[in-house]
């Protein structure tokens, strides 16, 4: 729908030219006028300074008007989002997010951007939220969501995302964006001279050339892009998967991203230390209410870098905890105690409503909205 958009905004100055001109070889080649005497309103319009000002107004007016009433406010923060996401501008994303319905682009978009900000644990329900929007496999969204599968690669996942982006590249052509991803992929597996194709085709377009030619000069002083922090980053990641199940098992995925719950001897980066692996698969438990996996993975935080497990998985435990009596180790970790208080005053709220726990959701809203334990209660009550 935009195409026809910017064609017309383009076109409109060369309509008014074109008008203004076909207007002045009209009047000069008419008959010249008996001259009349005429009031003083006709004769100010008549100066060349007027009504090229009025003109000119008018244009404003009619230009403004209807940028006014086309305006779309929605669509705006959704294409405001997709521009911040491909630069990973997150501040940006997380801002634009207040303003746009949710989707699975939105809200894959705002994950990430949390995620990249240091706040997925902890304002992850502030947000609306979809289970399989988190990591969008290609299977079961429209192609052309490609920037989402920006995700993919800081996963680690590179042949999925290079799967994906190969279905969008020949269901939409050479778009630069793909384009750019398409080269990236090719860099991060060593395919110098398919990632040179690529740059090529870039090189040719107006606002991604200058970013081409660096990565063409790179790999002419350096093939191996063995100096490339970003690139190096994304090989250390980049898994290998055994079946093509995982590309569509969101829990197998990043679970095998992840590395096994008991790692033996030395593992690679790509397994037991890929922390964004860890934060998601995380994340993927706490929206699909798997507490007990939740709480599995608390003796896992050390191995992760974590000098506290996050708040929403605080949280998580102590609904699984209280609710099935079970002691939960947490390997020298604690529960923050702020956090069991607001838990038992939650509980306290609940029961005063005995069976009719729908009654509960405003009053929770209004003090618990954002909070795992409002989300997870929430759920229940929808799903009776």
């Amino acid at each position: 729908r935009l195409i026809a958009t910017v064609y017309v905004a383009y076109l409109l100055p060369v309509a008014g030219v074109l008008a203004g001109a076909l207007r002045h070889l009209w009047r000069d080649r008419r008959p010249e006028p008996a001259k009349h005497k005429s009031g003083f309103l006709a004769r100010s319009l008549g100066k060349p300074v007027v009504s090229w000002t009025l003109g000119t107004i008018v244009l404003f007016a009619v230009g403004g008007g209807t940028a006014w009433l086309a305006r779309d406010a929605g669509r705006k923060a959704l294409l405001e989002i997709h521009h911040y996401a491909c630069r990973r501008m997150w501040p940006q994303v997380l801002d634009a997010a207040r303003h746009c319905p949710a989707d699975a682009c939105v809200i894959n978009a705002i994950d990430r951007a949390l995620y990249h900000q240091g706040r997925l644990g902890q304002d992850l329900f502030l947000y609306a939220q979809e289970p399989e929007a988190l990591v969008v496999t290609g299977s079961d969204h429209i192609v052309h969501y490609w920037h989402t599968f920006d995700t993919l690669m800081d996963l680690g996942l590179v042949n999925q995302a290079e799967k994906n982006l190969t279905e969008c590249l020949e269901a939409f052509g050479e778009q630069p964006m793909i384009l750019k991803r398409m080269a990236t992929v090719n860099m991060v597996k060593g395919r110098t001279e398919a990632a040179r194709v690529y740059l090529g085709a870039l090189r040719k377009t107006l606002f991604h050339s200058r970013w081409a030619g660096e990565q063409l000069a790179r790999l002419d002083a350096d093939p191996s892009l063995s100096s490339d922090p970003e690139i190096q980053r994304m090989r250390v990641r980049y898994y290998r998967p055994d079946s093509i199940a995982e590309f569509y098992d969101r829990d197998a995925m990043l679970t095998a991203l992840v590395g096994p719950d008991e790692p033996q001897g030395p593992q690679p980066a790509s397994g037991g230390r890929n922390r964004m692996a860890f934060e998601y698969l995380l994340a993927w438990r706490l929206l699909t209410g798997q507490l007990g996996r939740v709480a599995q993975q608390a003796g896992r935080m050390a191995e992760f870098g974590y000098t506290e497990i996050p708040p929403l998985c605080q949280e998580a435990i102590l609904i699984y905890a209280y609710g099935t009596g079970r002691q939960v180790d947490l390997r020298g970790l604690s529960i923050n105690p702020e956090i069991e208080r607001q838990f038992k005053n939650f509980s306290a709220v609940v029961n005063r409503y005995g069976a009719n726990r729908a009654a509960a959701i405003p009053e929770l809203a209004r003090d618990y909205r954002g909070s795992y334990f409002f989300y997870y209660f929430n759920a229940k009550v929808a799903n009776r």
